[in-house]
């Protein structure tokens, strides 16, 4: 199904998952915000579940007592974990278990580098596995045009549904979009996307080894944002304000955060809006805030 971007192929799925009966979805914890409160506002209740270097941790998923779960498993937001192997695999026998289903949000599966990237989980267990993508991180967010690929078994009713909202996304763009695919120039225009970002994440990587000591990238092999974790006793918030006295927007990795606890300081560095020199003054910018807080000096 052809959707108006990821939010209403969610939506969609939302109402689904109400009418039979759940009221609870697993989400990844730190995770987007805006996803959860649009989880909420359709009625039903985001339950956090934490993520590691290997993903989301299916033991928690076990215990949380949900039968659905939205989890970006090629690259997580903002983590950029990738899910392994074995996680997949219990993933796939959770929900079979449960007689639940997995989202599987395929954000930006195009940044991944190839060697790195593993099949869709959908492509694993395609009866409970919903694959969820759309054009807004590789061509436009105001395209507003997104897919779902759903379970034999949901595909009527999400279309009963669907037909009750609008009679469909317009024609032009997808047509045009399905030009781009046929002729090959999405592809390539993939590939020049992925080398832009491979070489902004390794810009980001070697000026944190080298101005921001004690700070270390979790995972940081794909995605268009950094996660930095930060020596203990940091004061996250403080690094963040110093910063935009800078002018450079950073998040702390508490505003990812569904769940309070112990959790080491973090930040979240995005560089899909800048490049070149502006990507250098404003990583200056952040190694200046983050001397100034913590009062470490680079080597």
């Amino acid at each position: 199904m052809i959707t108006s971007g990821f939010a209403q192929g969610l939506a969609l799925l939302c109402r689904e998952l109400r009418d039979r009966d759940h009221d609870t979805v697993g989400v990844e914890d730190p995770g987007h915000p805006g996803e959860w409160k649009f989880i909420a506002e359709a009625g039903l209740r985001p339950v956090g579940l934490p993520v590691d270097r290997d993903g989301i941790q299916v033991d928690a998923l076990t215990a949380s007592g949900v039968r659905a779960v939205l989890t970006t498993p090629a690259s997580q937001f903002p983590t950029g974990a990738t899910l392994s192997a074995e996680r997949r695999a219990q993933l796939i026998a959770w929900a079979e278990a449960v007689d639940g289903y997995i989202i599987e949000d395929d954000f930006d599966a195009a940044f991944v580098a190839p060697r790195q990237r593993m099949p869709a989980l959908q492509s694993l267990a395609p009866d409970r596995v919903i694959y969820a993508g759309s054009t807004s991180k590789v061509l436009a967010p105001a395209l507003r045009l997104g897919w779902l690929a759903t379970p034999a078994s949901l595909t009527a009713r999400i279309e009963r549904v669907r037909a009750g909202w609008d009679i469909g996304c317009p024609g032009l763009e997808q047509l045009t979009f399905a030009r781009l695919i046929d002729t090959g120039a999405f592809d390539r225009h993939l590939r020049r996307l992925c080398d832009d970002f491979q070489k902004r994440r390794q810009t980001v990587n070697q000026f944190v080894a080298r101005q921001m000591p004690g700070a270390t990238t979790l995972a940081g092999g794909s995605g268009p944002q950094a996660y930095l974790v930060l020596p203990a006793g940091c004061a996250e918030e403080a690094i963040v304000q110093a910063a935009r006295r800078r002018s450079v927007l950073v998040r702390g990795g508490r505003f990812y955060a569904l769940r309070a606890d112990d959790r080491p300081p973090a930040l979240v560095i995005g560089y899909a809006g800048v490049r070149g020199p502006e990507l250098a003054r404003g990583l200056a910018g952040l190694a200046l805030a983050y001397r100034e807080t913590t009062g470490r000096t680079s080597a």
